[in-house]
């Protein structure tokens, strides 16, 4: 790899980037593959994108912020175990992400600010956390859109949205699988949206919080406790 002016620049086949702490540049660039195998991985400045295969160590963060700041991946994904930051306007889209499993959770895929953008258009298979939540979050604005998931099989899951112009788009979430005693909860506050899908008839094991947001359930005809 080669920097320029902060900008790291990846040519061969395969990158493996292995970070003893959390580093911070102001983007990537890299048309092979990229394995962040240590630590966290934040983006400041500019466009970045990998072409090929993207994969994220559990236990670590990809963090993408600032106006103008955009982290593409073009290839296979996999980034099990791991979070998903946007903030200060940034934006974040995975479009070849397929699936993601929390692992044992308490890890976040989060959307902070106006103009902040979390995109997951491929996501349609989701399991979440074995022994504590993932966080589907969007807060003062940001958007965290999952738009395409269908299936949840099972795991504690938590989509909220608090603020003003803030959504979680799960408009296609037909299921949700819980083992015993896990939970998918849904919270809307303080001017935020979370979208839920017209199919999703029957709901089990889920919690429902409304303050001063909007979470349309009127297509819905029944709910199981």
């Amino acid at each position: 790899g080669d920097w320029s002016s902060d900008v790291l620049l990846f040519r061969s086949t395969s990158v493996t980037i292995s970070l003893g702490s959390s580093v911070t540049i102001q983007s990537v660039q890299c048309s092979a593959s990229l394995n962040v195998s240590g630590g966290n991985l934040s983006l400041t400045k500019g466009p970045s994108q990998v072409v090929g295969n993207f994969t994220i160590a559990a236990g670590q963060a990809l963090d993408v912020s600032g106006t103008n700041t955009t982290f593409t991946e073009n290839g296979p994904a996999n980034m099990d175990g791991s979070e998903l930051y946007v903030s200060g306007g940034g934006s974040l889209t995975l479009p070849a992400l397929t699936s993601y499993n929390a692992l044992n959770g308490n890890l976040d895929f989060q959307a902070y600010g106006a103009g902040s953008v979390l995109s997951l258009p491929a996501l349609t298979n989701l399991i979440g956390g074995t022994g504590s939540y993932l966080y589907l979050d969007a807060e003062n604005g940001g958007l965290v859109l999952a738009s395409n998931l269908v299936s949840i099989a099972t795991g504690y899951v938590y989509a909220e949205a608090n603020g003003t112009a803030s959504v979680v788009n799960l408009s296609r979430l037909q299921s949700y699988n819980p083992a015993s005693a896990q939970w998918l909860g849904l919270q809307a506050t303080s001017g935020g949206t979370v979208l839920l899908a017209p199919q999703m008839a029957v709901g089990t094991r889920v919690r429902f919080i409304l303050n001063g947001g909007t979470l349309p359930t009127a297509p819905w005809t029944r709910l199981l406790y």
